[in-house]
């Protein structure tokens, strides 16, 4: 407090002096208040007042100097001189205008126009991914989009490419991942903290009507002369507030709960069809016969996982026509001894394996197709002999009750094919074990993430669409076929 501030104290009006004249308040009470006030002002003062060294840092003419308070770089903010108000009798009060810069470090530092930070974003994006990735849609976009409305298709779009560009990602990390990749600018604008995407794969997952349309739609594009794979897969699921979680048959062996996930495979067009969510404990002849029917799966051939009982889809082949089955039986089915599907007839040309064939119609109208394959059988008595030499006796007994069995395998179906065709279904087969290879190790879908059932079910079904676009990927860099490199001879 400056001593004319304190001498003013007493020679002008000041309310403690009133009180003290009119309320005749005692001297020390007096003393108190004064002594009070002066440390206010100081520490007013102290706190308020902008140091000297500040004020005398060279700037603008026109400007004030402001301290904000706060303990950052811009606390002492220079302020234009934007006007004078002048009233009468009163002397002229200037107004502070806007801030043009700040005192830091000794010095004027101009306040600059340029905006905060990224403000619009990064200036560059991960692109190579993402674009191979858009460019594989042909037309996988329209179909969703003539099912849920454009902000609906478009999250499920982009879940989809972040599950494919970032193996096993977390919910938790897409909304980071997708704004540094090219999937924001395909798809901008897209809330994806980890609660808006838990909600939406909830609700996702509550509209079984716009799956079933998406799956319906695709279901009718299959050509007729397609052939389609059903075969399923286990994946974890430990969740206690799901009825899909249960512990499978191959519990023993993993040791937790799971759920089953089975799959339509179109064999021409090298890509799924469609998916559907079972408990892990449902049998395969239960899940895959409410699976066809409830996809309506009503032509094309289904080529079904050895031990599946074609009697489980009985009614439906009579309904539909042009729904056929090939199913390759177990080895102790009695079918093949009856029918001496061991004893070879005939080989196939034209490839380049060793495989005897034989055909045979059964009195019920379907046909037995058998194949051996010469190097199989050979492989598999060879891991025979190994597991002879390493115990302490040789099972002789056992060698002939299933050496006869090495190398073969069994088909039954309900049409007339040629041996021929029917192996080669069983070769292309193998795309689907393929496929289920890369859903589980290359995407990392072998894991759910999520806990209820309608997350299950939706967080499912963008997998589902994630699966269509690595199959097709797969399938054009294998038509692509290994990238060649020219040897530069340098002069």
């Amino acid at each position: 407090m400056s001593f004319p501030h304190f001498w003013g104290f007493f020679h002008v009006r000041n309310p403690a002096w009133d009180c003290f004249l009119t309320l005749k308040i005692n001297p020390r009470t007096l003393i108190s208040i004064v002594i009070r006030t002066i440390i206010y002002d100081i520490i007013n003062d102290i706190s308020m007042a902008v140091p000297e060294h500040i004020r005398k840092v060279p700037r603008p003419r026109n400007t004030v100097v402001i301290d904000s308070g706060s303990n950052g770089a811009k606390r002492y903010a220079v302020h234009s001189r934007r006007a004078s108000i002048c009233k009468p009798g009163c002397n002229p009060r200037p107004v502070n205008g806007p801030v043009i810069g700040h005192i830091i470090d000794g010095k004027f530092v101009p306040r600059q126009s340029a905006a905060s930070l990224a403000e619009d974003g990064p200036d560059y994006l991960s692109y190579g991914a993402a674009a191979l990735l858009h460019d594989e849609l042909r037309g996988l976009d329209d179909e969703l989009f003539k099912v849920y409305d454009v902000k609906d298709a478009c999250m499920i779009l982009a879940l989809a490419l972040l599950r494919i560009e970032h193996k096993g990602i977390k919910i938790s990390r897409c909304r980071q991942h997708y704004e540094k990749s090219f999937i924001s600018v395909f798809y901008p604008g897209l809330p994806l903290s980890e609660n808006t995407i838990s909600k939406f794969l909830n609700l996702l997952g509550q509209d079984a009507g716009k799956m079933n349309a998406f799956i319906t739609a695709r279901l009718a594009a299959v050509c007729r002369d397609h052939h389609i794979i059903i075969d399923g897969t286990l994946k974890q699921n430990t969740s206690i507030v799901n009825d899909l979680s249960a512990f499978s048959r191959k519990a023993r062996v993993k040791g937790c709960k799971e759920i089953s996930v089975l799959y339509a495979y179109d064999l021409e067009a090298q890509e799924p069809l469609c998916a559907q969510v079972y408990p892990g404990n449902m049998i395969d002849a239960r899940a895959y016969s409410s699976f066809v029917s409830e996809n309506k799966i009503e032509r094309g051939v289904l080529i079904t996982d050895k031990g599946f009982p074609p009697k489980a889809i009985e009614g439906l082949l009579r309904k539909h026509e042009g729904l056929h089955f090939l199913t390759p039986l177990k080895r102790s089915d009695k079918k093949i001894a009856e029918n001496a599907m061991l004893d070879f007839e005939d080989c196939l040309r034209g490839i380049d394996k060793r495989i005897r064939c034989k055909k045979v119609k059964m009195g019920n109208g379907r046909f037995l197709y058998s194949f051996r394959d010469s190097w199989k059988a050979q492989a598999e008595d060879n891991s025979f002999m190994d597991r002879q030499r390493r115990s302490d006796s040789y099972d002789k007994k056992n060698y002939d009750e299933h050496c006869g069995s090495y190398g073969t395998i069994v088909f039954e179906s309900d049409l007339d094919m040629t041996c021929a065709e029917v192996y080669a279904c069983y070769e292309q087969r193998w795309q689907l074990e393929m496929f289920f290879d890369v859903y589980k190790n290359s995407l990392d879908f072998g894991v759910t993430r999520v806990q209820s059932d309608y997350s299950v079910r939706g967080s499912e079904f963008v997998d589902l669409i994630a699966s269509i676009l690595t199959s097709r990927i797969v399938k054009r860099m294998s038509i692509s076929g290994p990238p060649t490199f020219v040897k530069l001879q340098v002069r």
